[in-house]
């Protein structure tokens, strides 16, 4: 069996905060410039391109809607019918921006406790999300998280089972 490993995780804001696209350049150690308090950034169309799998949007929901693990979001419709009205403008925002010819979008419910991103596999049979953090803590209820990723089409298998 041949499959391909893709692995997207990382640390950022706090889990009630949409998580951020990543830079397109490599992180440096020189702090940011950019007040704490300062809303985030509107991405360029430029820097919305996908050539490799990203994360688009990674928040903690208050709410879970759907039985699903995880499902295609592609289109507005997909969206909709997986995660419905939990999703806030932040996350529609996010996968509005990368919603293009040529990029399919995958989102996952993942349940846990204080995780801070997600990764995303791909093998030749199937596609599914593995959260990042959260070691060790115990929780007294399970927490949900979103972790929505944008894929180049051709990255993905054809008949790929997703969750």
């Amino acid at each position: 069996m041949c499959g391909l490993l893709v692995i997207l995780s990382g640390c950022g804001p706090a889990p009630s905060q949409p998580r951020q696209p990543p830079a397109t350049s490599p992180p440096t150690a020189a702090p940011s410039s950019t007040p704490a308090t300062s809303a985030p950034a509107t991405p360029s169309p430029a820097s919305t391109v996908v050539t490799a799998p990203k994360i688009i949007a990674f928040t903690q929901l208050r709410r879970v809607e759907t039985g699903n693990t995880g499902a295609e979001v592609t289109t507005a419709a997909q969206f909709d019918r997986f995660i419905g009205q939990a999703a806030d403008d932040q996350v529609r925002a996010a996968v509005q921006q990368h919603r293009r010819p040529g990029v399919r979008l995958f989102a996952f419910i993942l349940t846990g406790c204080q995780f801070d991103g997600a990764s995303l596999i791909i093998t030749s049979t199937r596609l599914w999300a593995m959260p990042t953090g959260g070691e060790g803590i115990q929780c007294v209820a399970a927490e949900y998280y979103l972790a929505v990723f944008a894929v180049p089409a051709d990255r993905v298998p054809a008949n790929v089972r997703v969750g």
